[in-house]
């Protein structure tokens, strides 16, 4: 009886023990909330030896993060920026080093994903995942911090999530994001990206084409801009007070930055819905974009009165249509090719004043007299050598030289021998329909191979191709090589090569 009386007594002190020991969760919860007395705990999760909780007043958000050590709970991370204000957040730990949360958008089946885990030293790098559902695919969007340079990244998926096609933004210079690459530095109000970039600043608010603007170049002043998928363009005043486009983008791992002749005073970023235009003297609104090379140029213009022509401009020629809708090419040289020698007082606002700044001497186009027939670019200066494709009227063609009743040109990146006879030059050039095949990319891909012109003189053609072009890219299809290959020019991209027959087709129209 005494040993039992003995063993009760000690069940009740170790119960009483055992109750005196604190919950490790509540004493999380009130190291978190004393971080902030008077905010109100609005979410709370725990794992292990870290804890993480959202606390709110009014509008205002605060994210904290505690950890425990030999039960004493310290906040680590006390951030009242890293959430949106008044944003209904939903966070969870599945480790002591790794955090969750979302945030709804506002909009119809579209949510925020975030994640950040913990490194050896801090909590590291949030990253952000805006999460968009349709009826038939997920989109999915994200910005990637690399090298100190910024881009964007959107992948489509089916409903089992499994890869539809994936498109990259040019990257921009964002040394500026070391200043909030932890989870105690991120600022919402700086990321996550903007999605629709009509309307907007592209694909980042103002603030961070700001940060951009002062690292880009430090010395001039922003004034407005925005984030394309092609690079960033950022109107800034330079250090006299003249108006400059500054442009930037990633070209072979290295920023390239580009400044362009002075603006007009009255210039302005952005007219009407055409958020990325340059409006000038308000006579011609202009669009610039890069070519391959890196080098920024006018790449349309558009009258802002009532009378004019919308115009597309490539490097060697002008259209009234754009991309694979060409139905006439004006080729020659102008001088919208750079925007730092562009005299932005000179834009047209119509064709015919457009053909005025035209040099045609340098180029023609094939012109058959039968629109149905081809003209062989050949090997050498004899009908029986080595054809290296037949082209479609209209296609422009860079005239070297001539010799007798041939001319040896350079056909995209390819060079032969083409007769004379079916070329019109100059300015009879402007006067040929083009006769491209009017096909489309087939509809069971998203990327599609491109091969190199070189790849033709030794008819190697490796099974990877050379480069890739996603499904929506314009092109013009300029000539056709045996049974397997197309000659495809791809305007916008300012860039051509090979493509299979196999991955175009009529189209259902």
């Amino acid at each position: 009886m005494k040993r039992l009386m003995l063993l009760l007594m000690l069940l009740c002190c170790l119960w009483n023990v055992a109750c005196a020991v604190p919950n490790p969760e509540d004493v999380a919860r009130e190291a978190l909330q004393a971080a902030h007395p008077d905010y109100t705990m609005l979410d709370f999760d725990q794992w292990g030896n870290a804890a993480a909780a959202v606390l709110g007043k009014g509008e205002e958000r605060v994210l904290c993060v505690a950890e425990g050590h030999t039960g004493q709970w310290e906040v680590v991370v006390d951030n009242p920026r890293a959430l949106p204000a008044g944003a209904e957040v939903s966070l969870s730990m599945d480790t002591d080093i790794s955090l969750y949360w979302s945030i709804p958008d506002g909009e119809a089946d579209v949510t925020w994903h975030y994640v950040c885990f913990r490194g050896a030293k801090q909590w590291g790098e949030v990253e952000c995942i805006r999460m968009a559902q349709g009826e038939t695919q997920l989109i999915e969007t994200s910005l990637y911090w690399e090298n100190d340079m910024l881009k964007r990244v959107t992948e489509y998926r089916d409903l089992n999530e499994n890869l539809i096609r994936r498109e990259e933004s040019a990257a921009i210079p964002a040394k500026w994001m070391r200043d909030y690459n932890t989870l105690q530095t991120y600022d919402a109000s700086i990321l996550p990206v903007q999605e629709d970039s009509w309307y907007y600043n592209g694909w980042l608010n103002e603030t961070a084409l700001r940060l951009c603007a002062g690292e880009i170049a430090p010395e001039y002043t922003f004034v407005a801009g925005a984030a394309k998928e092609d690079g960033i363009e950022l109107l800034m005043r330079d250090k006299d007070g003249t108006l400059r486009l500054v442009t930037s983008a990633c070209y072979d791992g290295a920023p390239v930055t580009n400044f362009s002749s002075p603006l007009p005073e009255n210039t302005h970023y952005g007219f009407e819905n055409f958020w990325d235009a340059i409006a000038v003297n308000m006579h011609s609104a202009a669009g610039v974009s890069p070519y391959a090379d890196g080098t920024w140029a006018v790449r349309y213009t558009w009258p802002m009165t009532d009378e004019g022509d919308i115009l597309f401009y490539g490097r060697n020629w002008i259209s009234c249509e754009a991309g694979r809708a060409f139905s006439r090419i004006y080729v020659g040289d102008h001088p919208w090719t750079d925007i730092s020698s562009t005299d932005w007082n000179a834009l047209p606002a119509s064709l015919e004043e457009a053909l005025t700044h035209l040099d045609p001497s340098r180029w023609a186009v094939v012109n058959n007299p039968n629109p149905a027939d081809r003209l062989h670019l050949r090997y050498r200066d004899d009908k029986s050598s080595r054809s290296f494709g037949k082209y479609y009227n209209g296609t422009p063609v860079e005239v070297l030289r001539t010799a007798g009743e041939w001319a040896f040109v350079r056909v995209g990146g390819m060079s032969g021998w083409m007769m004379k006879e079916y070329l019109a030059f100059g300015r009879d050039a402007w006067e040929v329909d083009a006769a491209f095949p009017d096909l489309s990319y087939v509809e069971d891909k998203e990327y599609f191979l491109v091969w190199r012109e070189d790849r033709m003189l030794d008819d190697k053609f490796p099974a990877d191709g050379d480069w890739s072009v996603e499904k929506g890219e314009n092109f013009c299809i300029i000539g056709i090589v045996g049974e397997e290959w197309y000659h495809i020019w791809f305007p916008d991209l300012d860039k051509s090569g090979y493509m299979r027959q196999s991955d175009f087709w009529p189209g259902n129209g």
